[in-house]
């Protein structure tokens, strides 16, 4: 029985969110992918992936209104998804997806809803930013997604 309950707590948690922290002083880089991974349970509900990310609030980004970014989706049998979106800068404080607390804004964006995913397991996301401007990337301090 010992035996049986260390097996059970060694067992890693099912993930169903990532987040790569770049660091206040470095921000995202152009030759930095942010290498994330999810973990679909076999018979999960639908749900909604979300990307999220950390900004340092210094008025870099006032004449952004969006961050282009690209995103690949591995699938446990290495299927590949592509898609590149225009993650909004311009949201106004809405709860859980906009918050603010001194210099530091995190923003959650809804990406993708009522998603049914049948192929079970860990599930590789890259984000690579698409702007050739390295300075409104140095804002953006860490980014993630999550299924909900």
């Amino acid at each position: 029985m010992f035996c049986a309950l260390m097996l059970c707590s060694c067992t890693e948690p099912l993930k169903e969110y990532d987040f790569k922290d770049f660091g206040i002083t470095k921000g995202w880089h152009d030759n930095v992918s942010a290498n994330l991974s999810l973990d679909i349970k076999e018979g999960m509900a639908p749900g909604k992936i979300y990307i999220c990310a950390q900004i340092l609030n210094n008025g870099k980004l006032a004449a952004v209104d969006s961050l282009p970014v690209f995103i690949a989706f591995i699938s446990p049998d290495s299927k590949k998804y592509f898609d590149t979106v225009n993650l909004p800068l311009n949201v106004t404080q809405v709860e859980g997806v906009y918050r603010k607390s001194g210099r530091l804004i995190e923003i959650q964006w809804p990406y993708m809803n009522n998603i049914n995913v049948n192929i079970p397991g860990r599930w590789k996301i890259i984000l690579r930013h698409l702007s050739k401007d390295n300075s409104v990337y140095d804002n953006i301090i860490g980014i993630g997604v999550s299924y909900k």
